[in-house]
């Protein structure tokens, strides 16, 4: 069941200062920090890597940032966050609705390309508002790329939810992000298609000679 709920609401009051971090989609980011730069080079080239990629993103289908401000809105809702917030939104989301923002927000900032990749002054003055829970928004399922804006937000030291484009919210806590790493690896590698591919392909070969040892074939 699809619920934007979080065990942890309880915790939540009328004061508790929530800071949402809306985060574009960051696809072709992750692959490029996937593994060696020189290797991912060459198999980005190839046509397999493109199809890849559509594959990929087909099923991520990453939602525009009216849902995911719809989606923060009914967050603040269920969780009880109706104290005053703030929000912070990655530089992908160019056309994001910020009139609308602002309209639900106490602040809106805008941040930079470098933010995404690094450490950045705008993190420097985010941490400083001193934020009492901070809510990642994934536009697809498992925030593809954007480990480096969790990375920012961990040194932080404030309690971390995530709510995404599928509308499931859930506290990114240590088991949270080594299951979200598992699945973000599987989906830029895409090493499950690979290795069924690898045993249907050998069991193909297996079945074939057993047919053609069978006494009476030509």
């Amino acid at each position: 069941m699809r619920t934007l709920l979080v065990p942890e609401r309880d915790s939540f009051g009328p004061q508790t200062r929530a800071l949402f971090v809306f985060c574009g989609y960051h696809g072709d980011d992750a692959r490029r920090r996937a593994g060696p730069r020189q290797l991912f080079r060459r198999i980005d080239a190839s046509a397999t890597a493109a199809n890849a990629r559509r594959v990929r993103d087909y099923y991520a289908n990453p939602r525009d940032a009216a849902y995911m401000l719809e989606v923060a809105r009914n967050f603040r809702r269920l969780n009880g966050l109706d104290g005053p917030a703030d929000a912070v939104v990655d530089p992908l989301l160019a056309a994001a609705p910020i009139d609308a923002m602002r309209a639900e927000f106490a602040a809106v900032t805008m941040l930079d390309d470098g933010a995404v990749d690094a450490s950045s002054p705008c993190w420097g003055q985010i941490r400083a508002q001193r934020h009492d829970a901070v809510v990642l928004l994934y536009p697809d399922a498992i925030g593809l790329g954007c480990s480096p804006i969790e990375r920012n937000l961990l040194g932080m030291g404030t309690p971390l939810f995530v709510a995404n484009g599928r509308r499931r919210a859930f506290a990114l806590d240590g088991r949270a992000r080594r299951a979200l790493a598992l699945r973000r690896f599987l989906s830029n590698t895409r090493v499950g298609e690979v290795g069924m591919a690898a045993v249907f392909l050998a069991a193909a070969a297996v079945f074939a000679l057993v047919d053609a040892a069978r006494p009476g074939r030509t």
